[in-house]
């Protein structure tokens, strides 16, 4: 659907970037291994209009292997929107060479070293974390299961 709705559009001047919000927040998947994951990596896509795709494609290619954080996508909406490239700031524009350092997720400002040590693999229990979160989740027992935190009382009444 949002394939179809971008390739529908005149993107040559539009500068177009989606985000994630880490995920689900609430259910049994939240609580799984692969919730775990999925909080820790959100995504992020960009789309870059004709001129800017050209001349940064190699730079974003590259920067695109490595951690990158909310501080990261402040300064790169600063630099698109309005040509300001700040090199003091917490975060980098993506639309600049990263340094290796962000190889790790600990090189990377901003993310909360929980999520580095999920992906890291700086505490054996968040390697096993994401071991288990690269298996096959077992598929759930209803289509509700959604439901299952939620106080019996506040649930929505359900016909059908």
């Amino acid at each position: 659907v949002m394939h179809k709705f971008i390739s529908s559009l005149d993107l040559s001047n539009t500068f177009v970037m989606v985000l994630s919000d880490h995920g689900l927040h609430y259910g049994p998947h939240f609580q799984s291994p692969a919730g775990l994951k999925e909080r820790a990596q959100p995504i992020l896509y960009m789309h870059l209009p004709g001129e800017l795709q050209s001349k940064f494609s190699e730079t974003m290619e590259k920067n695109a292997k490595l951690w990158t954080s909310h501080f990261d996508v402040h300064e790169t909406l600063v630099d698109v929107a309005l040509g300001i490239y700040n090199e003091g700031a917490v975060g980098s524009s993506l639309l600049k060479p990263l340094t290796t350092e962000r190889l790790k997720c600990h090189g990377a400002s901003g993310i909360p070293s929980e999520y580095c040590d999920i992906v890291d693999g700086s505490d054996e229990s968040a390697v096993t974390t994401v071991q288990l979160a690269c298996q096959n989740m077992p598929p759930p027992p209803s289509p509700l299961t959604f439901l299952a935190d939620i106080p019996i009382h506040r649930q929505p009444k359900l016909t059908g």
